[in-house]
């Protein structure tokens, strides 16, 4: 009897010393890193900017899996709670949020250090002094790089001398695109005309694409024939302008020649590409990976972050003048030719 305890004692040591090895064996996964995406106003359906932006969280839902877990919210339709949604974020402790508008950057500089466990990245920002152990990554692009090549391609196609261009606001970003597209266009013929109008005096002037239809009819009628906009949601008026007045006009941020809606694309010229998309998603990833960090990136052609267009839709126009506009864009990446940032430079 005596060996009879002595053997149970002895198999119930072990179990006992072979409990903790089978239990570290079935170890949890890591829980998913939480991502929010916080839209400017227009959202989802404005054809460039925040579709753009939607599609590099979709390319990273779809890398990742469940190794990330994400969710997206728009701001008000007066843009008045930024601030708010950025406490909210870090309040529920999200690892990563990646705000989408040069507007949220002051919020953003206001909340992050508060919430110094979740990373904030602002598509479009600019913050001065920002270190690399923050939590803070700003992401701005060389619009200018890009709106040069379209503004290259509008005066080699031109039939009247006489381009336009129509901007969301007056700001800094909003000058890279129209100074960038001015100073390639006169690269081609200095002789070319360039019209400018601004829709509005605040971010309202993104989602107005009746205002930017209204400044496209008075653009053709001035003898435009191919206007480039840089409006957001808006730039639907401007194609339906074209449209109407069976003329080119050219997208930005996105191609939206694959973008718009059906029946606008023999009348989208080309596109100035802005990828936010690849932004959204490297964020993602570095933040997947423990890898992001804070600081200034600055995006452009040498990175393959703008550009122009070509597909189905325009390849054909497109072919006589390519051989000159991929020249162009070798001298800007060689630095033989600089784009300016701003109108007078």
């Amino acid at each position: 009897m005596a060996n009879r305890y002595r053997v149970a004692a002895l198999l119930l040591a072990t179990l006992l010393l072979l409990l903790p090895v089978g239990c570290s064996v079935a170890t949890r996964e890591a829980p998913p890193l939480r991502v929010v995406l916080l839209y400017d106003q227009g959202g989802p359906g404005d054809c460039c900017f925040n579709d753009m932006a939607r599609e590099g969280v979709k390319r990273a839902a779809k890398e990742f899996g469940r190794r990330i877990d994400t969710k997206t919210f728009q701001v008000s339709s007066y843009g008045d709670n930024r601030e708010l949604l950025l406490e909210l974020q870090g309040q529920s402790r999200v690892d990563l949020v990646i705000a989408v508008s040069y507007d949220f950057t002051r919020s953003v500089q206001l909340v992050a250090p508060r919430y110094p466990e979740t990373h904030f990245v602002v598509i479009d920002g600019y913050l001065p002094g920002l270190s690399p152990e923050g939590n803070v990554t700003c992401v701005t692009f060389r619009e200018q790089e890009g709106s040069y090549l379209v503004g290259a391609i509008a005066a080699l196609l031109t039939k009247t001398g006489s381009i336009g261009f129509i901007g969301a606001v007056k700001n800094p970003v909003i000058e890279r695109f129209e100074a960038g597209y001015q100073a390639g266009a006169w690269r081609i013929d200095p002789e070319v005309k360039v019209l400018s109008n601004t829709i509005g005096m605040d971010s309202s002037a993104y989602l107005n694409p009746r205002r930017a239809k209204e400044l496209s009819e008075w653009q053709y009628n001035a003898g435009v024939d191919i206007i480039y906009h840089a409006a957001g949601a808006s730039g639907i008026g401007v194609m339906e302008a074209a449209r109407d007045r069976n003329r080119w006009m050219i997208g930005v941020d996105a191609d939206q020649s694959l973008t718009a809606p059906e029946g606008m694309q023999p009348y989208i010229l080309t596109s100035m590409l802005k990828r936010v998309d690849v932004a959204v998603f490297e964020s993602i990833r570095m933040a997947v990976q423990g890898a992001i960090h804070g600081g200034n990136i600055l995006l452009g052609l040498r990175e393959d972050a703008v550009g122009y267009a070509e597909n189905e839709f325009n390849r054909e126009r497109m072919a006589p003048i390519r051989e000159r506009i991929e020249s162009i864009r070798a001298e800007i990446i060689e630095g033989k030719i600089k784009a300016p940032g701003w109108l007078g430079e």
